[in-house]
């Protein structure tokens, strides 16, 4: 079961949106925790509607931060499996599917990570990734560190892209909590220090 984290800081005007394309995966074998971080907006109320849905948890703290909030998230859930979610965000309907496939043919990963398309506030959109010029749909690194040397395009993920197992985020403590920018990044190098790394095109 794949366990979908979606912090949530004064997200009013976006949190529906983001739960919604949770709610349209093809893929049905997850369970989603919210974590209200002391949100000082309507998220609170927004949340309300999805209380009674049974694959829904949701829990609301004092302000701390996402990094803290994600920890809580993952405390809280049950997959073996751990995605990432923001409120600003959105998948495609096929996300947890991309992700359950590359987790079938390498189940020894420790992250799994698919291409982020994105739209910019000047109406451009970036739909293509270099990395994967002249290369498979899916890529298995052992080395991800050798990899990036060589391509820095290959981190070509962001953490609404990617996936970890349960058993990598244990193995080298979740997030660190104070950490504002790159906290995401920090945590899949540490990750990829450990375990081999996936990569797909697939959006």
């Amino acid at each position: 079961m794949f366990s979908v984290i979606l912090p949530v800081y004064n997200g009013e005007k976006y949190i529906d949106n983001a739960i919604e394309s949770v709610l349209k995966q093809r893929e049905s074998d997850w369970e989603l925790i919210i974590i209200n971080d002391g949100s000082t907006d309507n998220t609170g109320a927004k949340l309300e509607k999805y209380k009674a849905r049974p694959k829904f948890k949701i829990m609301t703290q004092k302000n701390l931060g996402v990094s803290a909030a994600r920890n809580r998230g993952v405390a809280e859930s049950s997959g073996d499996h751990i995605a990432f979610l923001d409120a600003d965000d959105v998948w495609h309907e096929d996300h947890l599917e991309v992700m359950r496939d590359m987790i079938e043919k390498y189940p020894d990963a420790g992250l799994y990570g698919s291409f982020t398309r994105t739209e910019l506030v000047n109406g451009g959109v970036i739909e293509e990734c270099n990395f994967f010029k002249d290369r498979e749909e899916t890529v298995f690194l052992d080395n991800f560190f050798e990899e990036y040397y060589n391509d820095k395009s290959a981190k070509m993920f962001t953490v609404i892209t990617a996936c970890v197992s349960r058993k990598a985020f244990d193995k080298v403590g979740g997030f660190t909590v104070g950490c504002r920018i790159g906290e995401d990044l920090e945590l899949f190098l540490k990750i990829a220090a450990y375990f081999p790394v996936v990569l797909t095109s697939r959006a």
